[in-house]
């Protein structure tokens, strides 16, 4: 199997002619759009078959029983947030190079902070993302706080409400291949394993067991003699 991770021109290229799984950070569902739309565009005009290559997101889940638990969860978690620390997490998710050492926490960026993304190879996606935050507004300590999750697809809720988060991008043909992240931790393991995962089954969006022995099989995903790639 032939995976990919990268969103930068080139990037984008060789996932559209070569892979079969796309690893991609799209935050937001406009930009889950945007990005599979002009991937799998260019795979059809390579003649590479519909649908691939599959999309592929890390889904940052923050889990409560109720709404009140998971406000409680979030704001505990903020508290906890070195903000200092998180001013070099945020020059780092715009590609490296930007000082923000005297900046205000509360107040928006000035754009002239804003990188070149075309010259960034590595984590374009994430200069981009954040780069769009600076463009609306946010104060650094917003954008401190988005930086947790590194510009990954970040959801609070109910294992309901996480369960609508991810049928909506299922559904939207913009979500193929899901990782969840805190299985390692206890209390994330149960709530995903006991709550959401038995919710994606009965949506259909998860099926109920292994549809064969390897992980191209359960991707559905043809046999590499099926596989079609333009030269």
């Amino acid at each position: 199997m032939l995976f990919q991770a990268g969103q930068s021109d080139a990037g984008l290229e060789l996932g559209a002619r070569h892979a079969e799984v796309v690893f991609t950070s799209l935050p937001t569902l406009e930009i889950a759009h945007d990005f599979t739309s002009r991937i799998r565009a260019r795979a059809a005009a390579l003649g590479r078959p519909a649908g691939l290559p599959l999309i592929f997101n890390s889904f940052h889940a923050t889990f409560g029983a109720t709404e009140a638990e998971v406000r409680a969860t979030v704001r505990e978690r903020r508290e906890a947030i070195d903000y200092e620390q998180g001013r070099g997490l945020v020059a780092n998710m715009l590609g490296g190079g930007v000082d923000l050492g005297e900046a205000a926490l509360d107040a928006p960026l000035p754009e002239s902070v804003l990188p070149d993304v075309s010259s960034i190879n590595r984590r374009r996606g994430r200069a981009l993302v954040f780069s769009d935050h600076i463009r609306r507004g946010l104060t650094l300590r917003e954008l401190i706080v988005a930086a947790q999750d590194t510009g990954h697809w970040a959801v609070a809720g109910t294992p309901e409400q996480l369960a609508d988060a991810v049928e909506e991008r299922f559904r939207a043909g913009v979500l193929d291949v899901l990782s969840l992240n805190g299985l390692a931790d206890d209390t994330q393991h149960e709530f995903i394993v006991e709550g959401l995962l038995p919710i994606l089954r009965s949506r259909g969006i998860v099926k109920p067991d292994y549809l064969g022995p390897t992980l191209r099989e359960n991707l559905g995903l043809p046999s590499p003699r099926g596989v079609h790639s333009a030269a």
